[in-house]
This record gives structure tokens, sequence and C-alpha cells, in this order.
């Protein structure tokens, strides 16, 4: 049996900024990240659009773009019944990249891994994956469950990361930053795999919550990324000196002022339709950790309103925001949704969608401009991006889709997305010819382990020397493992807490 010691270690900082990165580090503040950016350029990577978890992370393991790969969100936004089903790695239309890695002979290991789950064999390695609602089924091979918790190391699921109202979840954050770094270091140790993949997401939930009321973010904010920098450390001083690392996030982060409540809109210019429904018990979703399922499903969704219970009503409804950070619109379309109108007063819904949203202001400034998918999307799922993209010409306005409540509300969270996440590596030369796309990240890895890259991808190898390519590895979405309508709920409850909602 050959020795393995790891050849790539990829380190995901979920929602890391490269502004702030960028300023910490002049500071001092960041000085493993630091030692990852010499002789390179200033860290940033580009994040598709929007700027989100599942499309991000899944752009970052596939090499392609939302319209190729499928994943536009961590709901499917074209659900014919409006309500829509969560996102698994299930959906990917593309090999992610540790299936890539493990078809060509290479042990690997993930750990806590954004829409990596459900979890499934993989051979020489294993699998902590991201589930999103409450399971015991999130780790592959099982036995390695009670190895971790009998060691007083992480073994928990992602779920336990999430936000909780308390002063105190700062510091239980910063306390989880360094055990999850012990865990990984133990697994390296204990588990070897040619190449490692692991995410933390402390950054991502102190950011929406904590990031305060200026430009920069607060000091707690900055706290933790003090304390990833120091994990950083940790792992890298845990592997050989040859070993390549890439550090990278999926997603930047920036002040929220206000959110516009894009369905509110829809209706007020007679796009969107509401009718009286029986009344609704509206579930808090920051009030408990872990929440009842029935309270949960009783006000998941955000077509329902309590005061007055109202629903929408789809059948005179034109057009309506599909879910929750899509910055998208659909039309509704008979032969697609349930309830759908004839396809052709298409042209002149679009137009009308087109004027209202035009129209809006802030502080005098117009919000978005409204473009079609095909402007901004291209690839075999195509069809599953919302019909109109709304592009933002300033990021600090959240657009949700709540029917409830007025046109404007207070920020739900005091942090959102932007587009600059982070790229910075060791062992892996950077061509300085432009920003970093966050498709660029699975081929570069593939390459710099000297590895073929497939020959359609989005993103391109970065790195010296000629790049192999081989065929397009296309794969069939599944449904398996599909939640019920209550577990989805308590989803969305943990994606409250996120931030998502």
């Amino acid at each position: 049996m050959r020795e393995v010691c790891t050849k790539l270690l990829v380190i995901g900082i979920d929602g890391a900024s490269a502004p702030v990165v960028a300023r910490m580090r002049a500071q001092g503040r960041l000085p493993h990240l630091d030692s990852l950016a010499i002789n390179q350029d200033d860290g940033a990577l580009i994040t598709p659009f929007p700027p989100h978890t599942a499309p991000g992370w899944a752009s970052i393991f596939t090499g392609v773009g939302p319209g190729e790969h499928g994943v536009y969100q961590f709901w499917q936004l074209q659900a014919p019944s409006y309500y829509p089903p969560l996102t698994t790695v299930a959906d990917f239309a593309r090999e992610p990249l540790w299936r890539t890695l493990e078809r060509h002979g290479l042990s690997v290991g993930l750990y806590q891994v954004p829409m990596s789950h459900p979890p499934a064999p993989i051979r020489n390695g294993y699998m902590l994956t991201w589930p999103l609602s409450p399971t015991l089924q999130y780790i592959w091979p099982k036995p390695l469950l009670k190895e971790l918790a009998d060691r007083g190391l992480h073994y928990q699921s992602d779920l336990v990361t999430m936000y909780r109202d308390g002063a105190g979840y700062l510091d239980w954050a910063l306390g989880t930053i360094d055990l999850k770094a012990r865990t990984i270091a133990y697994l390296m140790a204990a588990h070897p795999t040619d190449v490692l993949l692991a995410v933390f997401t402390e950054v991502d939930r102190v950011s929406h919550y904590f990031w305060g009321s200026e430009a920069q973010p607060s000091a707690a904010v900055e706290s933790v990324y003090e304390a990833i920098d120091g994990a950083v450390g940790r792992l890298l001083a845990a592997v050989p000196d040859d070993c390549a690392v890439v550090v990278v996030s999926d997603h930047g982060f920036g002040l929220c002022r206000r959110n516009v409540h894009v369905n509110v809109l829809l209706e007020e210019a007679g796009l969107l339709r509401t009718m009286p429904t029986e009344p609704v018990s509206q579930a808090a979703p920051n009030d408990a950790f872990l929440g009842d399922a029935a309270a949960a499903a009783s006000g998941a969704s955000w077509f329902t309103a309590a005061r007055p219970a109202r629903t929408v009503d789809w059948a005179r409804t034109r057009a309506f925001m599909p879910a929750p950070g899509c910055f998208g619109i659909n039309l509704n379309r008979a032969g697609r949704q349930a309830a759908g109108r004839d396809a052709r007063d298409a042209d002149s819904v679009i137009a009308d969608v087109t004027a209202c949203i035009e129209r809006l202001r802030y502080e005098g400034e117009q919000l978005f401009d409204v473009v079609p998918r095909e402007a901004v999307y291209r690839g075999q799922r195509l069809s599953q991006a919302p019909d109109l993209m709304l592009l933002p010409r300033r990021w600090d306005i959240m657009p949700v889709p709540d029917i409830a409540g007025p046109l404007w509300s207070p920020p739900s969270q005091a942090g959102i997305h932007r587009t600059e996440g982070i790229f910075l590596t060791s062992g892996i030369a950077r061509r300085p010819t432009g920003p970093v796309r966050a498709e660029d990240v699975a081929p570069t890895c593939l390459h710099a382990l000297g590895l073929p890259v497939q020959c359609d991808l989005d993103g391109a190898a970065l790195g010296p020397g000629a790049v192999a390519f081989e065929p397009p590895q296309r794969v069939r979405a599944s449904s398996a493992a599909r939640p019920g309508a209550a577990a989805q709920a308590l989803v969305e409850q943990r994606l409250a807490q996120m931030g998502y909602l």
C-alpha cells in the first residue's frame, strides 16, 4: 500500500471578503493568509451571480457556472407548484471535483463542504457533508461519527454553527473554529488522503448578524477573521512543504441598509395578486435553535402573510420572485407553473415588470437593471434560472420575496453578500491575466495535481505548463434524499438563521 500524504489542501472560508482580508493583511493581522499572498495580486475572486453559498460553492467545485451545473440557490427556482424544493448535490449536472479526483485514482477527504450532501461512498476517503435538515446521515463511512465524538472533536453537522440569538454566539463561534481546526488536523493524521477539502462557515454566520452599521465590519467580525487565520496557520503547519494550498471563499460581504419586498412591489403594480386565506401561525425563526416542525411548517413560505391572513392568488398572478436571494423574477407561465397564464402575453409582462423594477429608487438612485436570464447565464440548465434577473446598481439593498409587510423594511441582517470572495494559494503559480473567477478553482486544482481538465469548463487552469484536457463529465440529476414538507420547513428555519430568509 502506498504511503499517503496530502498533495492538495483546499480551505474554504464561507463569506470571506476580499476587501476585508486585504485591509487586515495590510495591518499585519492575518499573517498566515498573508503568507499565501506573496507575489500574487490582491487575492480577490469573482463569484457567480448572485453571490450566494449554493451557486458559489457549486461553481468552485465544478468549474462551470450556474447555467451549466444548475444550482442557482438553495431552492429550485422553476417549481411547477411554486413552493420550490431544496437543491442538493444530487441536482448537479456536472461532476464535482471530489468525484473527478476519485475517478483519477486519488483519495479524497471532505469536511463540511457546502452542497456536498447527501453523502455517498467515496473510494479511499471520507465525507462529512453539509446537510440543512436534522439528520445523522451526513457522514461516510458511518463509524467516523463515533470516532470523532469519542475524541472530543467536532463531529456535528454544520447545523450547529448557524446563528442563534444571544450574545454568547460570538464566543461559541470562535471556539468552534479552533475545534474544527483541531478536527481537520486529526483527520489529516489519522485518515490521510491525497486531497482534503474543508470549509469553515463562521465568517459568514457572524458577518450576517454582527457586521454593524458601517461600511467596514465590526470588531466582532474582525475577531472571527483573526481566528480563521489562526486555524489556517495550524493546517499549513500540518501539511508537507510541497503540498499545494488553496484558500477560497464563495462570496464576500458588506453592509445592508434596507430590504425591498419585490413581491409587494409586483402586487402594487398589479402583476402579483393575493387573496384571503385561513390564518397561519408565523414561525419566529430565531426564537430557538431547533424548533418544532409543525410550528415551522405552518409559516415557512414567503408566499403567505399572517396579518391579514392571505396568500398569493396564482391564477391571477403574472410575475413573482420565486425564492429568497435569487435576484430574479419568474413569469407565471402556462405549461410550466401549475396555474400559469398564456405565454402569448409574455412580452407585455416583461415590459411591465421591467418598468416596475427600474422605477424603483432609493436615495434617488435606481437600484436594479432588469435583463433576461440569457444575458447572465449559459449552459444546459439555463431553463432552470429565473426568467428575468435583477442586476444591482448598488449592493446594500437586499431584494426579498416576502408578501408580508410594507415595500421597504429594516434589514433582516446587518451584513449581506457581495461579489468579491478570496483566492490565495501556495505551491500554485498564478498567471496575472486578470481577476480569478470561482469557476477557475476546480481546473486550477486539477492542473496543479497533474490531472486533465474537462475541455468545456467555464473556468481556466491557472498555473505554469501546458494544460491536459479530457472529455466533459456530465451527470444526471437525481431526486434522491429530498426532504418532506416538515423537514423542508425546518431547513428554511435554519436558512433564516443563516441569513437567507
